[in-house]
């Protein structure tokens, strides 16, 4: 039995960020999965090529996002930033340019 593709909020970021990286197939499959909500098997129709395989290349897309945000940590940044401004008027300048200086360490 296949492993269920969950999609999370965390994911979709991913796909946002790291997307245009994977091949042009992978992207458009994942896209179709991630963004489109349509199902393996409407994907696989579509394309004409077996749920497997539709499968295979969906689980190999999220896998390479999950790898890049592993390495480079630009999803979880962006995400932290987006929290910080949103916050903006809870903090003083000083202090959100701090927060902010501090997310962008690399």
């Amino acid at each position: 039995m296949k492993k269920v593709i969950n999609i999370t909020p965390s994911l979709v970021r991913m796909f946002y960020v790291y997307g245009k990286l994977l091949p042009e197939k992978t992207y458009h499959r994942t896209y179709l999965y991630i963004v489109e909500d349509l199902s393996i098997s409407e994907i696989a129709i579509n394309e004409k090529i077996s749920r497997a395989c539709c499968y295979e290349s969906i689980l190999s897309g999220i896998n390479k996002l999950e790898y890049y945000e592993e390495k480079l940590g630009l999803s979880d940044k962006i995400n932290r930033l987006y929290e910080c401004v949103s916050c903006y008027n809870e903090k003083s300048a000083d202090k959100l340019i701090q927060d902010i200086n501090e997310i962008m360490e690399f």
